[in-house]
């Protein structure tokens, strides 16, 4: 019984290992300069946060996706912006956070 246990526990931590992904759904290939805003809403959803405005006379659109990476064991917030004229994508990046386990600030601690 016990190494039954042993075995369950093993697959169970060893998978919840694996719940981070190593690299992000947002790739060059999925991805490319021109494509349509809906194409991007049908693949990939709704956005975190989005912008809408009006410059010389285009509507522009930028959208903001964030996911959890791990790279190397470490955890990484990344968002990538997305950015469209006339519902057409212009532009594409992405910038990442570390996210630390434990951020101990010193105000809430007296």
């Amino acid at each position: 019984m016990k190494k039954v246990v042993t075995v369950l526990m093993t697959i169970w931590i060893v998978s919840s290992c694996a719940t981070i992904p190593t690299t992000s759904r947002f790739d060059v290939i999925s991805i490319s300069i021109g494509i349509h805003k809906e194409d991007i809403l049908k693949e990939f959803g709704r956005p975190f946060m989005y912008d809408i405005y009006i410059k010389e006379g285009k509507s522009i659109e930028v959208l903001y996706y964030k996911e959890p990476v791990r790279v190397a064991n470490c955890p990484y917030i990344v968002t990538t912006t997305l950015y469209f004229e006339n519902s057409i994508l212009q532009k594409f990046t992405q910038k990442d956070r570390l996210i630390k386990d434990f951020e101990i600030h010193k105000d809430s601690i007296k």
